[in-house]
């Protein structure tokens, strides 16, 4: 499982020169939300770890074919101590953008957060009926 995306490049003159990016420095880090999608003749099943999330803090939208899970991972600030080199603790903000690929009834769709992980399924809608117009 990959949370994290590093950039480990070392500093030097040309990158400096070259390559700069005034944002780089900061302690800005992309939390990835890893999904699985599954469908079946009736349901979507989307499946995306969250490890560390609380439940609160996570939201799940549709929107013309799209499903977006969005949220926040936070930590608490503690103080630097002796010692303290790096960290790969992954918080800041997520969003995954999933085409479904198909209509779906999004508001009879269930969602569950256990032990790290989203488990949402949507039921399929049902195919529209193509309507005749009278020509007078």
């Amino acid at each position: 499982m990959n949370l994290v995306k590093r950039d480990y490049k070392p500093l030097s003159l040309w990158d400096d020169i070259f390559d700069w990016q005034p944002f780089n420095q900061l302690n800005t880090r992309q939390v990835v939300a890893p999904v699985e999608v599954e469908t079946d003749d009736d349901s979507v099943y989307v499946k995306a770890e969250l490890p560390g999330m609380e439940k609160k803090d996570i939201e799940v939208d549709y929107q013309d074919g799209l499903l977006t899970i969005s949220g926040e991972k936070k930590t608490e600030k503690k103080g630097r101590e002796d010692g303290y080199r790096y960290s790969e603790i992954a918080i800041g903000r997520f969003k995954r953008i999933i085409n479904l690929g198909t209509e779906v009834s999004f508001e009879q769709g269930q969602a569950e957060y256990k032990d790290g992980t989203l488990c949402i399924k949507i039921p399929k809608a049902a195919p529209k009926k193509s309507k005749k117009l009278v020509i007078d």
